[in-house]
């Protein structure tokens, strides 16, 4: 996908996120969160007793995998004090602008906050069982690579202004090389494959170029080195020759006296 085909979606999905505006944020409530991910009528806890309550709760806390998606939800918030162990969480579509209180999700392998409106990336290096995070269709502007995980496979950051930034997306999938332990895909493109594409675009012209000015340089201070060398050289054995010539001259001397 080129510049212009991400700038216009870039622009596409802002004008979505502007006719987004009306709509009402919601919090992250226990019967939210019951209404989403536990099955059967009992679910709604306005018609529950306090056992019933309880007894889904419990439930809730041994859910691995948590959908809080297309929710209007504005705040990650209130989830550490009704979920356990969670390991996938699914928070797209919403209207969330800050990454938050996820920290104590330590076994966290899969997260989805695309579709929000996210302008940090922060408060995700905690988590370093992640795998899969997906920030696309966010308004990320830039941020520095050391605010990910290291741990993470499959990253998604398409469709946010951070990738119509040429300085940074190059100086990202630089960094990216040696920064994760193991990512696999980038944009949903494999690794090995963007990296390919890098080297093909590599100006080869300019590196010969570079190359030839180095070798010029290298040639060209060590002909001056020559340079100072030799002179060095011939006034050493100027010296030299005028001693022998004085020596020389004095002894002489001393001979057509005697």
């Amino acid at each position: 996908m080129d510049f212009m085909q991400n700038e216009s979606l870039l622009n596409y999905y802002q004008n979505c996120l502007s006719k987004r505006k009306d709509l009402i944020p919601k919090k992250i409530t226990l019967k939210l969160i019951m209404e989403r991910n536990l099955k059967g009528e009992d679910s709604n806890t306005d018609q529950n007793t306090d056992d019933k309550i309880e007894t889904k709760a419990n439930e809730l806390m041994k859910l691995t995998q948590i959908h809080l998606d297309r929710e209007n939800i504005d705040e990650i918030d209130n989830l550490i004090e009704f979920l356990g162990d969670v390991r996938n969480l699914y928070l797209q579509h919403n209207l969330i602008k800050k990454i938050e209180n996820l920290e104590f999700f330590s076994s966290l392998k899969f997260l989805v906050l695309s579709n929000n409106r996210i302008e940090k990336v922060e408060n995700l290096k905690q988590l370093t069982n992640l795998k899969f995070l997906d920030l696309s269709k966010n308004l990320i502007e830039c941020f520095e690579i050391d605010e990910l995980p290291k741990s993470l496979s499959f990253f998604d950051l398409r469709e946010n202004k951070c990738i119509l930034n040429e300085e940074f997306w190059q100086k990202f999938l630089t960094q990216s090389i040696s920064y994760f332990i193991n990512l696999i895909q980038l944009n949903g493109q494999d690794v090995t494959d963007i990296q390919k594409e890098k080297n093909e675009n590599i100006n080869y012209d300019d590196s010969l170029k570079e190359i030839m000015e180095k070798i010029i340089q290298r040639s060209t201070s060590r002909q001056k080195n020559d340079r100072e060398t030799f002179k060095k050289m011939w006034i050493e054995k100027k010296y030299k020759l005028e001693f022998i010539k004085q020596e020389f001259n004095t002894r002489l001397s001393e001979s057509f006296q005697k």
